[in-house]
């Protein structure tokens, strides 16, 4: 055992044999040379370097004070307090329990942090036997469309283009209005009529956009209205009424055949008369209407005297000013297509079934002319129903109507609304073939 002499050094003991001198070790800080062995200086508590069979203790063994705390390395609390990590005194085997340590204290001028509050429960989903659908949130309305101006001297600058093919010459570029509401002289941009995709629910109609009252018949679209006096007006209502035609194609096949009947003259004898008789073979009537686009482009047509063209503003000005009592404005909507070649296919397609009588091909339209009367109480008496009986019965009429129909070709002004084919004639025949071949019928003589 090593000794711990009252010198506060360390010294090898001297039963030692062979243990080299190491000289006098230096003193802890802590100690002091002249106190009992164990005892600090400080007066901060004693400590303990005895094992289980005792050793050299100081002169504080209890429990720790207020100003330091004494530390053991034998004996501890944990074998009075009856710990289960203590031991017994005498076994110098037991480890203290550290005391919890305290909440931190609170922090001036940190306001506390409020209590989470609890998440919110989520919503049951519906069964899948359930018979009651889910509610659904109604969808916000929309709001209403701006209604345009109306009753305006002149048509607005901006509904035609002052640059292009058809613009008035030393006129400036204007840019065109973003809407549908939009005509042009010029073959280049297109306007959008409602009427033409009136299938979508929410578009606006004709009467939205023009309310002129008007009057269908079997070519199209006729008025009388007072309201298209104004020019602006008369503008929209050839807009509104810009929707596509109806048009078919109709194809007949046809022969002629001799006949004979037998007739009794006058003195009682019977003669052979012979007559032709034209028999149709056939007849194919395709629907032509869902091919044609539903944008159709207002342009103004050649004067039929001077052969100049104007805008279409021009155009409308002009009617408008006009103080002929007969004066009418004409739209004709045309649909552009390669008639030639198709009714050649049809035909090739034809004779390839070996029918070698009268093919006739035909495409007739309708719905295709929006018509705007005077509103003069003459042009009114002249368009009656008892007018045309009493010039039709007398020879005012055969004199009259030729010159206002004369008239009317000279004075009235036309425009014309084109229209395009969704449908090349190829693809057209390609879908169409077996549906006009296996209709075609014929007599072998």
């Amino acid at each position: 055992m090593f000794g711990i002499p009252g010198q506060g050094g360390f010294h090898p003991p001297a039963d030692f044999p062979g243990f080299p001198s190491l000289g006098r070790l230096p003193v802890h800080p802590g100690f002091s040379s002249s106190a009992s062995p164990g005892s600090r200086s400080d007066g901060k508590g004693s400590f303990n370097f005895g094992g289980p069979s005792g050793g050299h203790t100081g002169s504080d063994s209890t429990a720790p004070s207020s100003s330091g705390s004494g530390f053991s390395f034998g004996q501890t609390e944990a074998a009075t307090t009856g710990s289960p990590h203590g031991s017994s005194p005498s076994s110098g085997r037991g480890f203290p329990r550290p005391p919890a340590p305290p909440a931190p204290p609170a922090i001036p001028g940190l306001p506390s942090m409020p209590p989470m509050s609890p998440m919110p429960s989520m919503p049951s989903m519906p069964s899948a036997h359930s018979t009651s659908p889910p509610d659904v949130p109604e969808l916000p309305e929309l709001p209403d469309m701006p209604s345009l101006p109306t009753g305006s001297a002149s048509i607005p600058s901006d509904i035609v283009p002052t640059s292009g093919a058809g613009a008035g010459a030393g006129q400036g570029a204007e840019s065109l209005p973003p809407s549908f509401f939009m005509a042009t002289a010029t073959s280049e941009s297109r306007p959008v009529p409602p009427s033409g995709i009136a299938s979508l629910e929410g578009a606006p109609t004709c009467s939205d956009i023009s309310m002129a009252t008007y009057k269908r018949t079997d070519r199209g679209v006729e008025t009388q209205d007072l309201l298209l006096d104004d020019p602006f007006q008369l503008y929209r209502f050839f807009v509104a009424h810009n929707d596509k035609p109806q048009m078919h194609v109709l194809i007949t096949g046809s022969h002629v055949e001799k006949k004979s009947t037998e007739k009794r003259v006058g003195d009682g004898t019977i003669s052979t008369v012979h007559s032709k008789v034209k028999v149709c073979d056939f007849k194919i009537d395709l629907d032509l209407t869902s091919y044609i686009s539903p944008y159709g482009t207002i342009k103004t047509l050649p004067d039929p005297k001077t052969s100049n063209k104007l805008t279409l503003r021009e155009v409308i000005e002009q009617h408008v000013t006009e103080e002929n009592p007969f004066k009418e404005m004409h739209m004709k909507k045309k649909v552009s297509w390669d008639y030639e070649d198709l009714t050649r296919a049809i035909v090739h397609a034809i004779r390839s079934v070996n029918y070698r009588y009268k093919i006739e091909i035909s495409y007739p339209t309708s719905n295709n002319r929006v018509i705007v009367h005077s509103a003069s109480p003459l042009a009114q008496f002249m368009r009656s129903t008892w007018t045309k009986a009493f010039c039709g019965i007398s020879l005012v009429g055969v004199v009259l109507y030729p010159l206002r129909e004369y008239y009317k070709v000279v004075k009235d002004k036309n425009i014309q609304s084109e229209f395009h084919m969704t449908i090349s004639t190829a693809d057209f025949m390609r879908n169409s073939y077996w549906k006009i071949v296996d209709q075609v019928q014929f007599k072998n003589e």
